[in-house]
């Protein structure tokens, strides 16, 4: 099956406009995760340096 030049560039068009808020939940999300796990553990090295 051949792609002419006008149908990639609508297919890459729906791509990124689908992928685009996919991709800013997910990298929101991944700051979340990472924010938690260092909260976690300065929490861990602030309980244990008090025991």
């Amino acid at each position: 099956m051949r792609f002419s030049k006008t149908r990639l560039w609508i297919a890459g068009a729906v791509a990124f406009m689908f992928g685009f808020p996919l991709s800013e939940k997910a990298f929101a999300g991944f700051f979340d995760v990472v924010d938690t796990s260092i909260g976690l553990g300065l929490a861990i090295a602030d309980s244990a340096g008090n025991s």
